[in-house]
Order: C-alpha cells, then structure tokens, then sequence
C-alpha cells in the first residue's frame, strides 16, 4: 500500500508524496506534537482524502475562532473616545456635581415636619408652674394663656407661653441669641401679625421655626423657606 507523508503545520496542509511502505503493512496515523507544531500523519491511500478533509476543516475552524476572538480583542483595545467627546463628558460629570453641591447650600432650612400632638394639649399652665413635654421646642401640649404677643421680643419665651402662641394660630420664629446682628435683622424683617421673633439659648439649630404640630429647623436664616413656613402655618392653629 503507498503511504503518504502528510505535514500540517497552522493550517496550511503539505503533501509530500513518497513511495514507500512501512515494515507492516497496515496503514498507521502518528500525532508528532500539539496544536500550532507540525503534525505528522501518515495514512493509506484510502484514507488519504476524508483524513485530509477533515483534518483541514478542524484547522479551519479553529483558525477562524482564533481570527475572530484576535479581531474582537484587538478593536476592544482600540476602542477609543474622541477628545472631544470626551472632554464633553468630563464638562457634563463636573457641571452635575457642581449643581448637586449648589441645590444642597442654597437652603439654609431643613424640610417641614409634622410633629404627633401631645397628649397634655388640653392642659392649662398657671403662673410658673412647669410642664412635660414630648418634643422642644413644643408644637403643642400644655399651654398657659396669655395676652397676644406679637413682633420681636427681647426675652425667651417659657414652654407653656410658646404653646399658647401657637395655640392662637401664630407662628414662633426663635433663634440662638448669638446669632450674628444681620441675621438677627433678617428675622426681624418677618416679623408681624401672625409672626413672634424671640430669642431661646435652649435651641439645638441656630434658628427654629414653629406652628401648632408643625417645625421647620435652619442652619441659617433662611427668609425665603422661613417666609414659606409662615404662609402655609399661619392662621392655623388646633381649631383649623
């Protein structure tokens, strides 16, 4: 029987052709080495053409799995954003955070809260007698009558007598008696029918706003959320 020498290395399929048998006469295959080297066949005339065949789509295909995935790779790393574009989305990131940052530092006041009406709110405080309450400064509880205040006052204000403010309606603004004089003007400017201005060194913020079940707490004077707060709670105490 001939035997054919056959090479393949990479793909490429050589075909030394001899005339030559080997010491048996049975035909024989031999894989030399592995994937990318030579390998060596050597096969009968019979076998010659299905063994080439298949032999040469196994490379191919292997060959085009490895082109695709190389080609796939290489425009990855090729894959780049024009300057343009590029320095357009570095403006665009740089601009939202600049806008986040001026949302958050144009209030100076904290949202509205509803506070939970206090249980005591039909108790009535005479003199100096103290009183418990569930939240300070109070939107409601035990209050202690009054004659009407109204505008700015020097002094703090007891518990009892900031419910009965509230009580009639009226909006408390208290503030942090350090606070520095522009701001203490600023306050002041609100003030009126409605609206009672008046120190508390008791606060937690420098400027607390409140209402009957309602508060509103500043970093700073704020008068455009502070007039907000006055225009949605005035005029609206527990009978409203």
């Amino acid at each position: 029987m001939t035997l054919h020498r056959v090479g393949m290395a990479l793909g490429l399929l050589v075909l030394p052709v001899r005339d030559r048998r080997l010491r048996h006469q049975g035909p024989q295959a031999g894989v030399v080495r592995g994937l990318g080297q030579v390998r060596q066949l050597f096969v009968g005339d019979r076998q010659l053409v299905p063994e080439l065949a298949q032999a040469r789509s196994d490379l191919g295909q292997a060959a085009l799995d490895e082109g695709l995935r190389h080609r796939a790779e290489s425009r990855l790393r090729r894959v780049r954003l024009p300057p343009t574009l590029a320095g357009a989305l570095a403006l665009l990131v740089a601009l939202a955070g600049c806008g986040d940052d001026s949302d958050v530092g144009a209030s100076g006041c904290g949202p509205i809260i509803r506070e939970a009406l206090d249980p005591s709110y039909l108790v009535h405080v005479l003199g100096d007698a103290t009183a418990e309450y569930t939240s300070d400064p109070p939107t409601s509880g035990p209050h202690q009558a009054t004659p009407p205040i109204e505008g700015v006052v020097d002094e703090p204000l007891s518990r009892p007598v900031q419910v009965g403010v509230l009580e009639r309606g009226d909006v408390l603004l208290q503030h942090d008696p350090e606070l520095p004089a522009a701001e203490r003007d600023d306050l002041a400017a609100l003030a009126g029918a409605g609206v009672v201005v008046a120190p508390n060194p008791d606060l937690d913020d420098p400027v607390v706003a409140t209402a009957w079940l309602h508060k509103r707490t500043c970093e700073r004077v704020d008068g455009r959320e502070l007039e907000e707060f006055v225009e949605q709670r005035r005029g609206r105490g527990p009978e409203d």
